[in-house]
């Protein structure tokens, strides 16, 4: 007997991408006992073991590595075909998981999407809001972004474009605190410091042509979520780093102030990450596309 369904393939693959078979539940979004169940069955009807169990791990066979080779090209066949069928009919279809920094929830991302799922009416989305990197294909997300320049990996980066940060507070944070007219100022002054897996307390600042200037910050509040250090900005709490989009909108109601608005930080690129292969190509696309737009609007 050979294989009883595309369902078995896909499980079996998780249960090798993932290292273990709790993780693939996770991943598949179901229980560990119905991985288990699929992955025995799959075995008896093939008659061989495809992944090999001891107390501590769980590892994939010689057979169930020689397998896997041939059940991605049936799942990635089977994609193309899905795919094919998407881009002559117009529509884009199926569950796409999106993965995005909280900094892309400045710039109407949501708005976008919404657009985009009343288009495409059989399209939905998961977003993972997440600071942090995360680890795609753990995770099954389908796109992610990345701040930075990835590292090199199995994922395929595309470049969204920059971002520049700029100092900004609010309004009444200045008038009870001052206003900083040099780098060596925010010293003195309550700054808010991303805490994330790499925290840190120097920012580096540029001024045109002039050579930067290294400065070390602190205050009485950090995070590692940048939606809460920007409403804490907005509450007054300190002096933070944010968009332009961002500082446009709080200069358009008075509520914040560029600080030392000669100087700001050296850009960052973004870029979006996929898994290799072509799944759900076009709804990827699309992501990405959306992805693009709302960097560009970012530093607008």
């Amino acid at each position: 007997m050979g294989v009883d369904s595309i369902e078995e393939l896909r499980v079996f693959i998780q249960v090798a991408d993932s290292g273990g078979l709790s993780a693939a539940a996770r991943a598949l979004g179901v229980a560990p006992n119905q991985v288990s169940r699929k992955l025995a069955k799959l075995e008896r009807r093939l008659g061989v073991q495809l992944v090999r169990h001891t107390t501590r791990q769980l590892s994939v066979s010689e057979e169930g590595l020689r397998f896997a080779v041939h059940a991605r090209a049936v799942l990635d066949r089977l994609a193309l075909a899905e795919e094919e069928l998407q881009l002559a009919r117009g529509e884009l279809r199926g569950t796409v998981r999106l993965q995005v920094s909280s900094l892309m929830l400045q710039a109407d991302l949501m708005a976008d999407l919404r657009e985009l799922l009343a288009a495409h009416p059989k399209l939905h989305v998961e977003v993972l809001i997440e600071d942090a990197p995360v680890a795609l294909l753990a995770r099954r997300c389908d796109v992610g972004l990345h701040v930075g320049r990835p590292p090199d990996s199995t994922l395929i980066a595309r470049r969204l474009g920059s971002v520049t940060p700029l100092l900004a507070a609010a309004t009444r944070y200045l008038d009870r605190a001052g206003r900083p007219e040099e780098p060596s100022d925010l010293a003195h002054h309550s700054c808010l410091v991303f805490s994330g897996k790499a925290p840190s307390r120097r920012w580096l600042l540029h001024a045109g042509d002039s050579p930067p200037t290294s400065v070390t910050v602190g205050g009485q509040m950090a995070s590692n979520d940048s939606r809460a250090l920007f409403d804490a900005l907005c509450e007054g709490v300190g002096i933070g780093l944010i968009s332009r989009r961002a500082l446009q909108r709080g200069l358009a109601s008075s509520a914040l102030e560029r600080v030392l608005p000669r100087w700001s930080c050296a850009p960052f690129e973004l870029f979006a990450l996929t898994p290799p292969g072509p799944r759900r190509a076009p709804p990827v696309k699309a992501m990405v596309e959306i992805l693009r737009r709302a960097v560009a609007r970012l530093d607008s």
